[in-house]
């Protein structure tokens, strides 16, 4: 007999100060799904924010959750998915705020999905620098994440155990605004895993600024297959960072870079590797150890 609990819960307080969605969810059994959408419209402030909690147990899960702030720049977006069983779907969006998702999944053929995207109207918080953060793990064969944050001081780790698995990351910005002290890491644990991360944005004047960012892509296992690009145009990018570790055997690593002070490291242990590195400004460094 399928067993299937519902709890669910919704606060909403109103001050002079904040006011604040709160959603519980929690399931145990199969074919489960939660949906959940919380938001501001129109009359937010700075500190108005969302949070959200969602706890499955069983096969075949869908979770989705959006968040949003239509008011201005929210800054308390969060929320949290777990799932335990086979082909769970997990899938966040949230705009106009600060973000923070977390999506882990344990099983057979999970798909991560995340989207953030801030406030472009509208000065962001903390000195024009916008925290936005997402961490997806998973554990099992054909597994998928796919990370997309645009917005300043944006963090998107991804980290996977298992076979099969596929990592999408691209951390950017929308016309009129720049790519600001931004990161991306990637972790992979087994065989034929893929990993692609992509860093740009659309600056001032038509230009592209990239500054503090950091990309690595740790892999171990074979077939791997890694890919960064970081990029600018005519305003100067400065202390870029590309890494790439891979072990195993049949590995392939691409990197590309276009600004100042770029550094690019790749990593290759095991046999047929194969790495492309590629650089456009002053002051590159570029250091590739095949074994």
């Amino acid at each position: 007999m399928k067993r299937f609990s519902l709890f669910f819960a919704l606060v909403f307080a109103v001050s002079m100060t904040m006011a604040q969605h709160v959603s519980t969810v929690m399931e145990d059994g199969d074919g489960n799904t939660a949906n959940i959408t919380q938001g501001f419209d129109g009359s937010g402030t700075s500190l108005d924010g969302n949070m959200s909690y969602v706890d499955q147990l069983g096969d075949d899960n869908d979770a989705m959750v959006t968040q949003y702030n239509n008011g201005y720049g929210g800054q308390a977006h969060n929320s949290e998915i777990f799932q335990t069983g086979d082909e769970n779907t997990a899938s966040v969006e949230q705009q106009n705020a600060t973000g923070d998702a977390y999506i882990n999944q344990v099983g057979d053929d999970n798909e991560a999905n995340i989207l953030e995207v801030g406030n472009f109207g509208t000065p962001a918080p903390a000195a024009g620098i916008a925290p936005y953060d997402a961490y997806a793990s998973q554990e099992g064969d054909g597994n998928t994440v796919n990370m997309s944050i645009f917005g300043d001081g944006a963090s998107a780790v991804a980290i996977q155990k298992g076979d099969y698995n596929i990592i999408y990351q691209e951390l950017g910005q929308d016309v009129g605004n720049k790519v600001f002290k931004s990161s991306a890491y990637a972790n992979q644990m087994g065989d034929s895993n893929e990993a692609i991360q992509i860093m740009e944005g659309q600056g001032f004047a038509g230009a592209i600024e990239i500054q503090f960012e950091r990309e690595r892509i740790w892999q171990t296992g074979d077939n791997n297959y890694a890919h960064q690009l970081q990029t600018d145009d005519l305003l100067p990018g400065g202390i870029n960072y590309a890494e790439v570790k891979q072990t195993g055997d049949w590995n392939e690593s691409w990197q590309t870079q276009s600004g100042m002070n770029n550094d690019s490291r790749v990593t290759q242990n095991g046999d047929s590797n194969w790495s492309v590195t590629t650089q456009f400004g002053n002051d590159n460094v570029v250091v590739v150890q095949q074994n």
